[in-house]
């Protein structure tokens, strides 16, 4: 059941869950929790929320411009805009996607590329409904959508979201590890996950490769930029790779908590956020002793990402809802990882 667009009170901000949230044509958009929507088009001076028809968690939204848009969340919800985010319809659910993979498995048995246990597995989730959760979302080359989620639950499409396609099937996830995000520059993809797991596509995401990497714990985000490539997650673990991932560098000098977010900037560098409500930042130019720094800022709530307003306001949203509008800080270097 949808709710209308209204106004929300500044002493309710604070307590809304918000997991991510984004900057399109001078609107800030976050989604959290309970289906929460919320949206500011006076940086944050008042917030009205959505029109939404779930009341599931959203994990994640991705604006192609200021009028369209997606986000993603659990019971398998896809959502979509065409009014900048006011009001939003559903164009997946877990239901439908359960179908669709079970589809996909049975033709691909039918050929032989399919072993009876993954066969199985399809009818198994089936039964089990709307379970799984998507936790990202991306926009590609020739504005094909890539959805990423638990149990190497993957989908696209390529016409705004009137028919999806399983991707599940065509990843060397061989363990059907979670995917946790997804980033997308023109026709370049990655997606990163559990154990280590990093995959790579070069043809808008129509087909993947694994990459090695040198860590084996999760990985909760990947940011690219055309030229760095960042991923990082669990223990403040952070690499960089400046061949769109065939190497890798650690980053030494930030803390012990996960990385929760990267978010790649204009001016080339990457703005981390973390479960212990830290903002980190890190200049991927350093050839030698490549290091992210803290940025000097009060205390937060475990913060889950965050968005730089005109190069000098920040957002932050997270257990606290949005905090913001926050002067872009110094940095603190040297903050010293154990």
């Amino acid at each position: 059941m949808s709710r209308p667009a209204t106004d929300i009170a500044p002493s309710v901000m604070p307590r809304l869950i918000l997991q991510d949230i984004d900057l399109v044509g001078g609107r800030l958009i976050g989604v959290g929790e309970y289906g929460a929507i919320v949206w500011s088009d006076d940086r944050g001076a008042h917030w009205q929320q959505a029109d939404v028809p779930v009341s599931v968690g959203l994990n994640a939204i991705a604006m192609q411009d200021a009028v369209n848009g997606w986000a993603v969340g659990h019971a398998g919800v896809v959502l979509s805009t065409e009014d900048g985010g006011a009001s939003w319809h559903q164009v997946l659910d877990g239901v439908s996607a359960a179908q669709l993979l079970l589809i996909e498995a049975e033709q691909l048995a039918d050929k032989g590329e399919l072993d009876d246990l993954r066969l199985t597995m399809a009818r198994l989730s089936l039964q089990d409904g709307a379970d799984k959760p998507f936790f990202d979302i991306a926009i590609t080359e020739g504005k094909r959508l890539i959805a990423v989620g638990a149990f190497n639950l993957a989908f696209a499409t390529d016409d705004a979201g009137t028919t999806w396609k399983p991707l599940s099937y065509a990843l060397p996830n061989p363990m059907e590890s979670h995917l946790y995000a997804v980033d997308a520059r023109g026709a370049t993809v990655f997606i990163a996950g559990e154990f280590g797991l990093v995959m790579r596509s070069v043809d808008g995401g129509h087909s993947f490769q694994a990459l090695e990497t040198p860590y084996q714990g999760s990985f909760f985000d990947i940011a690219y930029n055309g030229r760095d490539l960042v991923v990082a997650g669990l223990r403040g673990n952070v690499f960089l790779s400046r061949d769109a991932g065939d190497s890798w560098q650690q980053v030494e000098g930030g803390g012990t908590a996960s990385v929760s977010a990267v978010e790649s900037l204009a001016d080339g560098a990457f703005l981390l956020t973390d479960q212990a409500g830290q903002l980190w930042r890190l200049e991927p130019g350093a050839e030698v002793d490549l290091h992210y720094s803290r940025l000097e800022i009060e205390a937060l709530p475990p913060a889950s990402d965050a968005v730089l307003v005109d190069n000098e306001q920040l957002f932050v949203t997270g257990m606290g809802g949005t905090v913001g509008p926050l002067t872009m800080p110094t940095m603190v270097a040297g903050s010293g990882k154990p």
